[in-house]
């Protein structure tokens, strides 16, 4: 949650919340809101044309950079991948990768334990479910 609380303010123009949580609202099967979160706030902790930036720059890490296979079709993604330096036990690389990353629209990270090409699968068809799921609600 800290990372992703991070990496927030380069989507909300310099804003950071003034809390994180998960879940933002709980609705039924028709529609109706069971819990819904209050939006906490947000103070700025940078510019911007600092927090554009960065996300000019974060936008190439799925265009031409680590994240390119994880970048769903037809969306514009900035953020970020990372790793630890402990090895895996299938050769593969490293055991801990994780991916931060952004829209207008969504933000969402993802750290697991897995064999890499599962994590990009993952990480790129729940955020390609998710934003056409919020735009045809909005």
């Amino acid at each position: 949650m800290q990372m992703a609380r991070a990496y927030s303010a380069f989507a909300n123009e310099g804003n950071l919340p003034n809390q994180s949580y998960c879940i933002t609202k709980i609705t039924d099967a028709s529609g109706n809101v069971i819990v819904q979160k209050k939006n906490p706030g947000s103070h700025r902790i940078i510019s911007t044309n600092t927090a554009k930036e960065m996300t000019s720059m974060l936008l190439g890490v799925f265009t031409s950079g680590t994240g390119r296979s994880a970048q769903p079709a037809n969306f514009r993604v900035a953020g970020k991948t990372g790793s630890t330096e402990v090895p895996d036990s299938y050769g593969f690389g490293t055991k801990d990768q994780w991916i931060v990353g952004y829209t207008q629209m969504l933000f969402c990270q993802l750290g697991l334990v897995l064999i890499r090409r599962i994590k990009i699968i993952i990480w790129r068809e729940f955020l390609k479910q998710e934003l056409r799921t919020f735009i045809s609600l909005n």
